[in-house]
């Protein structure tokens, strides 16, 4: 690991780990969630700059899964045909219409994330968008207790239906496609760092949630 890698990861860990503690402590609550956008934008921001590939091409396909995203998110508010009934609340801040402006920039984050780590375990693009879809999944699995208790969205009933993860697979699937066609991933550390930093928050989380 690159000395700058080194301290900006381990400037991460602290991030988060200032973040489990304002999320869990009821007193710093209002001084910690609000950080929440930033946090998901400054993560995706630091782990592009490392990303070996950026041109035109793949900031356009990341421009377009930012907006595919969010635009499945509105219809999927506006229908409840998509994940199944939900509302945002006010945890993601700025919205149109009810949906958050940074749940696009969120599924790009998780859809450049998970391709990243995919690249790890195959170098063929159909293998890699799968397994990215499958860790896309299993990240929502962790994020939505999590979510629910701390208002970035509420489900309907409370009750987190099967659809929700079956459609996350399978948007997933597309945007992992697009992005495999658009741009050959490589491996960058940074974007991998961040990922497990990030799915280890939400697992504590999910863990204090369900047993505290």
């Amino acid at each position: 690991m690159k000395h700058l890698e080194k301290r900006l990861f381990i400037i991460f860990i602290i991030i988060y780990l200032v973040g489990i503690l304002g999320f869990v402590v009821p007193q710093l609550r209002n001084y910690v969630i609000p950080l929440t956008p930033i946090t998901i934008l400054a993560s995706l921001i630091i782990a592009l700059a490392f990303e070996k590939t950026l041109n035109l091409k793949s900031l356009l396909a990341f421009v377009i899964i930012g907006i595919i995203g969010f635009f499945v998110e509105y219809f999927g508010v506006k229908t409840g045909e998509i994940f199944g009934t939900y509302t945002y609340g006010k945890t993601l801040g700025l919205q149109w219409d009810g949906v958050p402006y940074m749940i696009g920039v969120n599924w790009l984050a998780i859809i450049y994330f998970t391709n990243n780590l995919s690249t790890y375990f195959t170098k063929n693009r159909i293998i890699a968008a799968c397994i990215a879809a499958l860790s896309a999944v299993l990240y929502d699995y962790f994020l939505e207790p999590v979510a629910m208790a701390y208002d970035f969205w509420q489900w309907g009933n409370n009750h987190i239906p099967m659809q929700n993860y079956i459609a996350w697979f399978f948007i997933s699937l597309c945007l992992s496609l697009f992005y495999q066609s658009q741009n050959r991933p490589t491996k960058n550390k940074m974007a991998t760092y961040i990922f497990l930093i990030q799915i280890t928050f939400f697992t504590l989380l999910h863990l204090y949630i369900k047993f505290l």
